[in-house]
């Protein structure tokens, strides 16, 4: 498993924006702390911000605190390399996190953190209230066919679905302002998928590898396409861009190979 999503991020390589560059680089730039399973940041405040878990998959449960330092934040999904069924639970007293059902949620931000990857479950429905999907929250979720997002979202993060390969279709509802970078990438199932008027701007890599997406329409709203978006979107073979768009990224939509025409 880990093996083949190594590929998949050679093959970004290739489009010569590699996800996660600059999260590594504001990385190196802090001091990455240790404490059994667990690696974090230490920050300003003297709090923990929880960034990697490198322990074994079952029942997983976040500590409060970390060599002293209360567990304040986390940016990123920490288990977006644990592919094995798991779940996560964090104490009902804690005051930045939350669980429900195993999915991690933030409390005070109001964000999707993570959705264990290993699940078999086909569908998903997001609490009403959300305001973000996180980055890498989905991961890697090759059983979800079908999420539902509810209209509470205003933020699709960073590699959100990125290797959610059976999933088919996605509505993102009104009130989304951001695609992030890398979104979808390689969700090779999603045949179809809705953008409403909200969205300003489609970011880097998000649909690049959607091999089965075979049309695409652009609302209005739309004034930026950024590079490599719809890369490799072998079975696209019509495109609405609407004259909102001002910008389009270089190789956009490199090796579309069925593409006929654009609007």
């Amino acid at each position: 498993m880990r093996k083949r999503f190594i590929a998949v991020f050679v093959a970004v390589m290739l489009l010569g924006c590699l996800p996660g560059a600059a999260e590594a680089e504001e990385a190196a730039a802090r001091e990455t702390l240790t404490s059994g399973d667990w690696e974090y940041f230490l920050l300003e405040d003297g709090g923990a911000e929880l960034v990697d878990y490198d322990g074994p998959a079952g029942d997983i449960v976040i500590p409060n605190e970390l060599d002293g330092h209360p567990v304040t934040a986390v940016s990123t999904n920490p288990f977006q390399l644990l592919f094995d069924n798991y779940t996560v639970a964090v104490s009902q007293s804690h005051p930045y996190l939350a669980t429900i059902d195993g999915v991690l949620f933030g409390k005070t931000d109001r964000k999707l953190i993570c959705y264990p990857s290993g699940r078999a479950a086909a569908s998903y429905e997001i609490p009403q209230g959300i305001l973000e999907i996180g980055n890498f929250a989905f991961y890697g979720c090759e059983s979800l066919k079908d999420v539902i997002i509810p209209d509470s979202v205003t933020g699709i993060g960073y590699g959100a679905f990125c290797g959610c390969e059976s999933l088919t279709s996605i509505t993102i509802p009104d009130g989304v302002i951001s695609i992030g970078e890398y979104a979808f990438y390689v969700c090779s199932s999603l045949t179809s998928v809705t953008i409403p008027d909200s969205v300003t701007g489609i970011g880097i890599g998000a649909f690049s590898g959607c091999s089965s997406l075979t049309s695409v329409t652009i609302p209005d709203s739309v004034t930026s396409i950024e590079k490599g978006a719809f890369a490799y979107c072998d079975s696209l073979t019509d495109v609405t861009i609407p004259n909102s768009v001002t910008s389009i990224g270089e190789r956009a939509f490199a090796y579309c190979d069925s593409l006929t025409a654009t609007v």
